[in-house]
């Protein structure tokens, strides 16, 4: 991991996550910038998608296995598409196509990419327990780890279908 420039202290890498971006849309609408920044940040991941056939909905999320969180990234730690931990080490193996994104991607966007993605996640849903956090790129298999964040973001996904965002600034 980098040191700071004449700091003794190491630097925790950068990541580029979708987080951030969906929940502008969802809890206050897009203005005119962040409507730039979250479609940069989906329209990667479609290309992604477009160019390699690989689905792709990363963001930050838990894995059911050690370290137990994961940073996948848009960009992150100086690479596309890395999968690291906070303190920098590559995870690439845990990229997750994430439910909470493919629930958010789909609610502020849909698209023909965005109904791929919920079709991919929909047999994960669990009417008793919610939903997992996804679907292991690798491999197909489900990333199992049940949680609040996930569960969160798909209501706020559905409220934001119904109702549109969650505050209206300016009214």
């Amino acid at each position: 991991m980098p040191y700071a420039a004449g700091l003794n202290c190491k630097i925790s890498p950068a990541f580029t996550v979708s987080e951030p971006y969906l929940f502008d849309g969802l809890e206050f609408g897009f203005d005119a910038r962040s409507a730039r920044f979250a479609t940069s940040i989906y329209r990667a991941q479609e290309a992604r998608y477009r160019n390699a056939g690989i689905l792709t909905a990363v963001s930050k999320s838990h894995i059911d296995v050690a370290p137990y969180f994961i940073y996948s990234s848009v960009w992150g730690g100086g690479a596309p598409w890395a999968v690291m931990t906070f303190k920098g080490d590559r995870l690439d193996s845990k990229r997750t196509i994430t439910t909470k994104l493919s629930f958010a991607w789909d609610a502020l966007f849909g698209t023909d990419y965005t109904r791929e993605l919920m079709a991919a996640i929909a047999p994960l849903g669990d009417p008793e327990r919610g939903w997992p956090e996804g679907i292991y790129e690798i491999d197909g298999t489900t990333n199992s780890s049940v949680t609040v964040n996930t569960n969160a973001v798909v209501l706020a996904s559905l409220a934001f279908r119904a109702h549109g965002p969650l505050i209206r600034v300016g009214q």
